[in-house]
């Protein structure tokens, strides 16, 4: 049984003619299913254990990239399907998913093509694409055995898959492999007109800590986190993800 998690957003006015197109093309498809709205009064755990106990296989978020990332953080490790239906004009996770935007999207669920995709954590908490910061003042720990600190300052982007952020290196790491890879940009150094972006070094990794005197910056698939230690590691659990043909990682053999 399909499970459809519509963000709130959805709730507004302007959003019934595309929810009406969705809902009919679903219909057509034959992947019409249970249908939860987020709301402040309702927890999303419930509402998914809920779906669950009455059979749910396949759980969809419906909205933009903090829906599902809100489905990711509850539903990893459950042993469902997660699909996404991307209902925003812009949209990193379906990038790397190959996903297309809006009601196209239904084809992609009724294709059914999946594949399990490693997971990593950062302070306990999900991410499927990459964890990025600034390096400024940051030690990083690596497998408990060795440390690095990029000493002119820089960034550092742990990718399961590829950084969701704007200006973040190119870099695509094979979420199948069972690792982390750790992408040390160096700042360039030169007068500021002329600075180049400097060659980035790519360390395979399963955990790091980074630790900086104060509490920093971290993105966790795009979203701003605070701590003055972080553990990012690779989680025990995969992700078993609807995908497109056009995903980022097409190239590298997946685990079906």
């Amino acid at each position: 049984m399909y499970h459809y998690i519509y963000d709130n957003f959805l709730s507004d006015k302007r959003q019934a003619k595309t929810l009406a197109e969705l809902e009919n093309r679903l219909t057509d498809l034959g992947i019409q299913g249970r249908v939860d709205r987020l709301h402040p009064f309702k927890s999303l755990r419930e509402a998914i254990d809920e779906g669950l106990r009455r059979g749910t296989k396949t759980l969809v978020a419906v909205g933009n990239d903090e829906t599902f990332k809100k489905i990711l953080d509850v539903a990893a490790g459950m042993g469902v399907t997660v699909g996404y239906v991307p209902l925003a004009p812009e949209s990193a996770f379906a990038e790397l998913l190959g996903i297309p935007l809006g009601v196209a999207a239904c084809d992609i669920l009724a294709a059914r093509l999946t594949e399990k995709l490693d997971v990593g954590r950062v302070n306990g908490q999900y991410f499927l694409a990459a964890v990025s910061f600034d390096a400024k003042n940051v030690k990083l720990e690596c497998e408990g055995r060795f440390r690095l600190e990029l000493v002119a300052g820089g960034r550092v982007s742990i990718m399961n898959i590829a950084a969701v952020e704007r200006d973040a290196p190119e870099h695509v790491a094979n979420p199948f492999d069972g690792l982390l890879e750790a992408v040390l940009e160096p700042a360039a150094a030169g007068p500021r007109p002329f600075r180049g972006r400097a060659v980035p070094s790519v360390l395979p990794i399963k955990r790091v800590v980074a630790r900086s005197p104060e509490a920093f910056s971290l993105y966790s698939d795009g979203r701003e986190l605070k701590s003055q230690n972080a553990e990012i590691d690779l989680a025990k659990e995969k992700l078993k993800v609807i995908i497109g043909k056009s995903r980022l990682f097409a190239a590298m053999a997946g685990g079906g």
